[in-house]
């Protein structure tokens, strides 16, 4: 038998060894029970029903109004340019025709909910992504992947649901930017009652407008119109929640946009203006009957209005 034995060097290092061993176990400890402690986010739109977002099956993305505020987009596309398998092509500034497609698929392949009503453009075939203020989001739900079976044709390429304004408290926003932008925000709610009978109340205003730029390049385009395509949108949301009792729920979302943009035409003079606007509304009653079903209603309606001098 050999015995060997340490110095106080190979002593030290172990110890230290040690001290480290046990922090890491702390920590990894302290990480899992603030996890365990947070809530988890509740998603709708990967399975058409309330569920964990580590419990979505499909890939799916929740941006939250803290993110938006964080990220001080111009618009909704410019906010979901920033994410992985988006790809967004845009032919001008605020209010221009926009595409969006998601992992590939064609743009009139994925679905738009505005709070589950699905928003879609009869002459296109796509959604209308530039008439939904981003001041007037309060998530989105994004899903990539083929959702055919739970929405239809419209959604191989997957679903982003926009969900509106759902303020707790008074607030108000002012930003200034480049090429002339200027945007304000005001948005509050209340609540009356207290526990599972509870009405809630929300509602926001915003505007933002910008003198734009132009699209065409007259250097390379000699027919084209050199100035700056100017743009104004203005919107409101509102939302009613009344609680009946525990599980039983009924919501009344509204939208309300209006966009005026310019842009380059073909008619030399002509004051190429598009005027659109947005509406939106839905009306939600989900009702639980005992454990693990429940029946669920939903009403809504979308229109889209455009003017313009061609």
């Amino acid at each position: 038998m050999t015995c060997q034995s340490f110095g106080p060097r190979a002593l030290v290092v172990f110890s230290r060894a040690c001290v480290a061993f046990s922090s890491l176990i702390c920590a990894s400890a302290l990480s899992f029970a603030q996890a365990a402690a947070e809530p988890a986010t509740i998603v709708i739109t990967a399975a058409r029903a309330e569920q964990a977002l580590p419990d979505a099956l499909p890939s799916t993305r929740v941006i939250t109004r803290a993110e938006i505020d964080a990220l001080q987009p111009a618009d909704l596309p410019g906010l979901l340019r920033a994410l992985t398998s988006i790809d967004v092509a845009q032919t001008g500034p605020l209010g221009s025709q926009t595409s969006l497609f998601l992992r590939g698929a064609d743009s009139r392949q994925t679905l738009v909910l505005v709070d589950g009503v699905p928003l879609l453009r009869a002459d296109f075939g796509s959604a209308s992504w530039q008439h939904l203020p981003v001041e007037q989001i309060e998530r989105v739900e994004i899903v990539r992947g083929n959702l055919s079976s739970l929405y239809g044709a419209q959604a191989i390429g997957g679903v982003v649901q926009v969900v509106t304004r759902q303020a707790q408290a008074p607030e108000a926003s002012l930003s200034v930017g480049s090429q002339g932008t200027r945007a304000a925000a005001l948005a509050g709610g209340t609540r009356f009652g207290s526990g599972d009978t509870a009405t809630r109340l929300s509602a926001a205003l915003s505007s933002r407008q910008t003198d734009g730029y132009s699209a065409r390049n007259a250097a390379v385009d000699p027919g084209a119109n050199p100035d700056r395509d100017p743009a104004r949108q203005t919107a409101g949301s509102a939302l009613l929640e009344q609680n009946w009792a525990p599980g039983h729920r009924t919501q009344i979302n509204l939208l309300a946009s209006r966009t005026r943009s310019a842009y380059d035409g073909f008619t030399p003079g002509q004051d190429d203006v598009l005027t659109t606007r947005t509406d939106a509304a839905g009306l939600t009653t989900r009702h639980a009957l005992g454990a693990g079903l429940a029946f669920t209603a939903d009403f809504g309606q979308t229109r889209e209005r455009f003017d313009d001098p061609t």
